[in-house]
């Protein structure tokens, strides 16, 4: 029988056990009945002659077709933000007397929507380079494929040329950073030029990253299986989606099981008596 507390009540973590299983049962059981409606709309529609694999191609037919604008477009957006976000940054930098902390957060704040908008670029582009690539087989016209992988190759070079920017401006209003953006080494040397607080504020960033992802990759798996059924894209996405995942969830298991083995390490070596 389960030990009870003096009122005859099951311990917290007890009650706190069990509706975490009700909820992962309730969890289960939703993606259970939802997976069954789906399967049985997308059975339903091509019974009645709506060919879902054919309305998945012709919508990633047109968007491959206009992908060079969507690709134009985005980068024209992101030339002219990150211009006038640079641009004020430099002028706040001039005036900016070294220790004014408000001011320098200020900058930081303008720096980081600069990288942010052209990472937002970045993937657009990245994601009109795929575009291009699924239908290189059906090319209505050479000359605009051609022209539209030039200008998606062309942004990744402004793409790289915009955060470049963003990292020399970063380094005038933090000298003590290192690292270039174009060396392999990068993260290494800009990591090993932050304190405590940044490298903890780093620590923080990329765990919430982690659970993001988390949460990303069973959605995304769930999508890959359905767009396998219903578009008969093969299992290529959903294999692609469990590598990923589990490239995440190994990796973060692996890392953490060595730090801990090195916080071991060094605690046994404070507790170790010297000998003279």
């Amino acid at each position: 029988m389960e030990q009870k507390n003096n009122a005859g009540a099951l311990p917290e973590d007890k009650k706190k056990s069990r509706r975490a299983v009700l909820l992962f049962a309730l969890i289960l059981l939703c993606s259970l009945l939802l997976g069954v409606a789906l399967g049985l709309g997308i059975a339903a529609s091509e019974k009645n002659g709506l060919d879902l694999a054919a309305l998945f191609r012709s919508a990633g037919e047109a968007f491959a077709s206009a992908a060079w604008l969507v690709n134009l477009l985005a980068w024209a957006a992101a030339l002219l933000l990150c211009g006038l976000l640079h641009r004020n940054a430099k002028k706040r930098l001039a005036a900016w007397d070294g220790e004014d902390e408000d001011a320098s957060e200020r900058i930081d704040t303008i720096l980081s929507a600069s990288l942010a908008a052209s990472n937002t670029a970045l993937f657009i582009d990245l994601l009109c380079i795929a575009s291009s690539a699924c239908s290189v087989r059906n090319i209505p016209s050479l000359p605009l494929f051609l022209f539209g992988l030039g200008t998606e190759l062309l942004g990744l070079l402004l793409g790289t040329a915009l955060q470049n920017t963003s990292v020399k401006l970063a380094k005038r209003l933090y000298p003590e950073k290192r690292g270039e953006l174009l060396s392999p080494r990068f993260q290494k040397e800009w990591l090993a030029s932050m304190d405590e607080a940044e490298i903890a504020q780093t620590h923080a960033a990329a765990f919430a990253s982690f659970r993001t992802m988390r949460a990303a990759f069973p959605v995304a798996w769930v999508v890959c299986v359905f767009a396998g059924l219903a578009a008969d894209v093969g299992f290529f996405p959903g294999l692609v989606v469990t590598l990923l995942w589990a490239a995440a969830s190994m990796s973060y298991m692996l890392s953490a099981r060595r730090l801990g083995l090195r916080g071991k390490e060094r605690k046994n070596e404070r507790n170790s008596p010297k000998t003279d």
